[in-house]
């Protein structure tokens, strides 16, 4: 069984009514269908060490994500928070505490940069 065809039983399966004992009995038949499915062949020992290599390549880590971030004291956390409590007054919660996240972030950045 292929996955697109896979897909479309499941999505049939999820549409059918709501007998749950044979929409039940589908999916077990279903899986022990995509369970049965051979497995691949191993990759090659050279292509294998290709895509390895390329992955180290891309994915290594640079410099700058080496570097050790500078925190936040509690003060600039405080004095943040000031901030956006004068600005944001009389505001809804969650408009506030999204203010703050974005302030606090803006700060984090101006801080290690």
């Amino acid at each position: 069984m292929t996955k697109s065809k896979a897909i479309t039983e499941l999505y049939a399966l999820f549409g059918a009514s709501h007998n749950a004992d044979i929409n039940l009995a589908r999916l077990n038949k279903l899986l022990d269908e995509l369970m049965a499915q051979p497995e691949r062949k191993p990759m090659h020992p050279q292509i294998k060490k290709m895509y390895e290599d390329y992955f180290d390549k891309c994915f290594k880590e640079s410099p700058a994500a080496r570097r050790t971030w500078v925190r936040l004291s509690d003060t600039q956390i405080e004095n943040v928070y000031y901030e956006m409590t004068k600005l944001h007054r009389g505001a809804p919660m969650p408009w506030g505490q999204i203010q703050f996240g974005k302030a606090l972030q803006e700060k984090f950045i101006e801080v290690n940069t």
